[in-house]
């Protein structure tokens, strides 16, 4: 059974830690709470650098894995990552099939409803284009009428529906969204010509002033 406290929405986690790390103390989740007796299991989408992402060598890093790093060694467990795409990641946590969640996640009341959420960083939708494209994204209305890629089921694809409809309820252009499983993807369509700007987030990272806009969320 899992736990209430296990039910992290936005907790950034955990790399694998190894079971000799924690001999020498206590954990402070118990078996019975934990999917799989004696550690903890949290799904990770590795694409989205300098958060989370796999190195030249296999390897999980990023900011999220050392924060996920120290929360293993303060509940004094083993931690594995589980990697899946994020589209993936409620509807596993709520089958009972991790613990927890170990990404950035945009808040939401519909999310909070699911799962419990620890706030622990700010993050801004981010709206690049290509520095050769010619195109100008001062304010969010300048990507009506543009393509843009998103990744989907996410609160970045959902903000960029809602500025589309609201855009056409007015008699105004649409945003064509594409949708893509991860956020490697999304920067990949931008780079490959098929879209005209990628919406994604970032956080701890200012963005370049030239030819990108953030809204803080």
């Amino acid at each position: 059974m899992v736990s209430t406290l296990l039910r992290l929405g936005a907790v950034a986690a955990l790399v694998l830690a190894s079971t000799a790390v924690h001999a020498a103390c206590t954990p402070t989740i118990t078996d019975d709470n934990l999917i799989a007796p004696g550690k903890l299991q949290l799904s990770i989408n590795p694409t989205n650098p300098p958060q989370q992402f796999v190195d030249k060598d296999g390897q999980l890093q990023g900011l999220n894995v050392e924060l996920a790093a120290e929360l293993g060694k303060r509940l004094c467990l083993p931690v594995e990552l589980v990697r899946m795409d994020f589209p993936a990641m409620i509807p596993a946590l709520n089958a009972t099939r991790i613990d927890g969640i170990d990404t950035g996640m945009f808040w939401t009341e519909e999310r909070s409803k699911l799962m419990y959420m620890v706030p622990y960083a700010i993050q801004a939708i981010s709206v690049v284009v290509a520095p050769d494209s010619g195109t100008k994204i001062a304010t969010e209305n300048d990507l009506i009428g543009k393509s843009s890629a998103v990744e989907v089921s996410s609160y970045q694809m959902n903000w960029l529906k809602k500025l589309s409809d609201a855009s056409v309820a007015k008699g105004g252009a649409a945003v064509e969204m594409r949708t893509f499983p991860t956020a490697t993807n999304v920067v990949s369509a931008l780079l490959a010509g098929q879209v005209d700007t990628p919406c994604s987030w970032i956080a701890w990272r200012a963005i370049s002033p030239a030819g990108a806009a953030s809204r803080k969320c």
